[in-house]
């Protein structure tokens, strides 16, 4: 019967039916590569919800932490807002 076209590749059925069985090698390849990024994706999150800090565990709340956070900051809205002026600057 052969593979079924989706009609948005504007391609006619009938002048085009490709063998889907070259396509399976590319299919498992995908779906590998997905199951595996989802590892990545989910072991933020249980990070987040799951593994909750101890009480006695402190953060340090240094000036140059701040400091690197308020550049971080104020390069982020300059170039927002005037993107042209800094990427030829750069």
């Amino acid at each position: 019967m052969g593979c079924v076209i989706p009609p948005f590749l504007l391609l006619n059925y009938f002048d085009y039916q490709p063998d889907c069985q070259i396509y399976l090698p590319l299919v498992i390849v995908a779906i590998v590569g997905s199951m595996i990024s989802v590892y990545f994706y989910i072991r933020p999150i249980v990070a987040m919800y799951a593994n909750h800090p101890s009480a006695t565990s402190a953060i340090d709340s240094s000036s140059n932490y701040k400091k690197q956070i308020i550049l971080a900051a104020v390069l982020m809205i300059l170039l927002g807002l005037i993107p042209g002026v800094i990427i030829n600057l750069i």
